[in-house]
């Protein structure tokens, strides 16, 4: 099925294979450009951005066609550069170090954050120095496709770079915990008995 993409211009896409000596440099450039690209995950592929960056993620919101009061969440690279964002108390480190990298994220005063179980996208954000964001490559309300042709199919010419590693094991997004009021917002692979077990 073709969908139909709201207001975004057309671009180049680069594919190449997470394994090619030249995907995370040329990943690095394209960030660094204000560009977007779609990389693999442990749960799905994502789209991230340079978090900083408003066009870039204009731009993300355009091709998924999502609503822009969403908020996107960020990945980071290790638990050094979450702290460089977020000042964890004693509970909020004991969670991310137990529960990342891995399926979850954890939402803070309003911004979720997550360190991906992933070589490639850990290896991307590391040299980029900063988080990206990492929403699902998908069209906003519909399934994320897991078969990469899919995905290119989907976001060839709205993207400026799809990261080919195959197609990937079907899986639930990453399970969202909201700090603040102690709720999951979205049920994923770590369940609610994980969580609360690092509460007490």
């Amino acid at each position: 099925m073709k969908w139909k993409f709201y207001g975004c211009d057309s671009v180049k896409t680069i594919i190449l294979k997470s394994n090619d000596k030249r995907t995370t440099e040329t990943a690095l450039s394209i960030l660094k450009k204000g560009g977007i690209i779609i990389y693999p995950t442990e749960t799905q592929y994502g789209m991230g951005a340079d978090v900083i960056n408003v066009k870039a993620i204009k731009k993300i919101f355009s091709a998924k066609a999502r609503p822009p009061e969403k908020k996107v969440i960020w990945a980071f690279s290790d638990v050094k550069m979450i702290k460089k964002h977020f000042s964890l108390n004693r509970q909020q480190e004991k969670i991310v170090n137990k529960l990342m990298p891995g399926p979850f994220t954890l939402v803070i005063n309003g911004q979720g954050f997550r360190i991906p179980a992933n070589k490639a996208a850990i290896k991307i954000i590391r040299k980029f120095g900063r988080p990206i964001t990492t929403t699902s490559a998908n069209i906003s309300g519909k399934e994320t496709p897991n078969k990469i042709k899919d995905i290119i199919e989907l976001f060839e010419g709205k993207v400026d770079m799809i990261i080919h590693a195959g197609d990937l094991k079907k899986s639930k997004p990453s399970t969202v915990f909201n700090w603040n009021t102690k709720e999951i917002l979205r049920k994923g692979p770590i369940s609610k008995k994980e969580i609360y077990s690092l509460l007490e």
